[in-house]
Parts: C-alpha cells; sequence; structure tokens
C-alpha cells in the first residue's frame, strides 16, 4: 500500500498510532477517517501549528534569566521538572529548577514539524490521505 509506505517515510509512524503500529507522542489516528474530512486532515498535516490540543501541546518555560524551554513536562519532582525537547525522542530532556521557572503557557507551536509531507508528491500525498481516511 503506497499510503502507508508514505506513513513511514513522512515519519508519521514515529509519533502517531494506525492500527497497530507507530509511536504515541501524537493523536492515534487510527479512525481519524470517521472525524475528518480531507480538507480537514490535510490542513491539519500542512499547518500542525493552526490548531494544537492542549493534550499534545509542549509547554513553553521561560526561566528566571528570561531563556525559553520548549517541551513536555514528564516528570515533576519535588524540587525539579524534566523536560522531554524533542517530540521524536521524549529521552532527550533538560532538567529546570522549580525556583528557576518564571513562567510557562502552552506553546502555539506544535510539536508536529510543518514540512514533514514536503518530499511527497502530489500523488504520494493523495495516497498518504487516502490510507488514513481508510479510502
Amino acid at each position: 500500500n503506497r499510503g502507508k509506505d508514505m506513513f513511514r517515510a513522512s515519519l508519521c509512524s514515529a509519533c502517531h498510532r494506525f492500527g497497530n503500529e507507530g509511536g504515541a507522542a501524537g493523536p492515534d489516528l487510527s479512525s481519524v477517517g470517521g472525524r475528518f474530512a480531507v480538507r480537514d486532515l490535510a490542513e491539519a498535516i500542512i499547518e500542525p501549528s493552526k490548531v494544537v490540543s492542549d493534550q499534545y501541546a509542549f509547554d513553553l518555560i521561560t526561566r528566571a534569566d528570561g531563556t525559553e524551554v520548549i517541551g513536555k513536562i514528564i516528570e515533576e519532582k519535588d524540587e525539579k521538572w524534566i523536560i522531554a525537547t524533542s517530540p521524536f525522542d521524549f529521552t532527550q530532556t533538560t532538567e529546570i529548577e522549580r525556583n528557576n521557572i518564571k513562567g510557562m503557557k502552552h506553546s502555539p507551536v506544535s510539536p508536529m514539524p510543518p514540512g514533514l509531507i514536503n518530499a511527497l508528491n502530489e500523488e504520494e500525498l493523495k495516497d498518504l490521505l487516502a490510507y488514513l481516511l481508510g479510502k
């Protein structure tokens, strides 16, 4: 199935589950065909930051010195937070002391990088969408 090949080649499976394959960092796409029209799904893939669910949003954490860290809080210990900084690899982390945090909000930027499908031609994109929509 060419659509399945495009799902893998575009790195969708690194973060998204489809059927019994793929990751869990992003939404499960197994039943996306029942929830999205073709246009909406294409838009979500092409412009991933247009709408970011709170469930999958990364946090923008501002340190006391003004520097920022973007990532997902994966562990809160007594005096520090452990932040996963890569949407592809939750073992890439940084630690921030709680008393060094000035502020925090959801990042408006999706953890899904834009341009993942840029290498696909029009037919390959259609194959990917058909695969995800179950057509």
